[in-house]
């Protein structure tokens, strides 16, 4: 099997593309922060029907149609595409349907005002991903789809500091 097609997906999912994105993203995370997860799926050592037992466990709630995308890579021997296929589907997604899927960071949970502020820095029809991360100590970091990022975190003016003054 080669890679995964996205058109092709999109086409397949219909109008049950919206969810299919949100499920990817969603796996794709838990992949990128459970290192374990993700060399337990990839690993060739490992039997389908283990790995396939553990996808059901771990999402037993989520998406069907994404399940049987993961299920059909790891029956394939392809799990390692799963974040891939994740990031180039979501990025498919943000192309068709006008979307600007925007990934931000913060120390603590963000209320409903600066929400509304990141929205209008990203401009367009923006869906916000918060995503918790306690070593930012406090701010946040913003990441557009078309790529912009912005580091308004305690930890990064940190570092900047910290570059300035070692070639002070």
């Amino acid at each position: 099997m080669r890679e995964i097609d996205v058109n092709k997906l999109y086409e397949f999912a219909g109008d049950q593309a919206v969810q299919l994105e949100e499920a990817l993203h969603c796996f794709a995370g838990i992949l990128r922060q459970n290192y374990e997860l993700r060399f337990f799926l990839e690993n060739p050592l490992v039997t389908v029907a283990s790995k396939i037992a553990a996808l059901e466990e771990v999402c037993a709630e989520a998406f069907p149609l994404m399940i049987e995308l993961v299920e059909m890579l790891i029956k394939e021997g392809k799990a390692r595409l799963i974040i891939s296929l994740a990031d180039n589907f979501s990025k498919l997604m943000g192309e068709k349907e006008g979307l600007n899927y925007v990934e931000v960071k913060s120390a603590y949970p963000l209320d409903e005002q600066a929400k509304g502020s990141i929205g209008r820095f990203a401009g367009g029809k923006s869906i916000l991903r918060e995503v918790l991360s306690p070593e930012l100590i406090g701010g946040i970091t913003v990441l557009t789809g078309d790529g912009r990022y912005f580091d308004g975190s305690l930890k990064g003016r940190l570092e900047n500091l910290k570059g300035k003054l070692s070639y002070a």
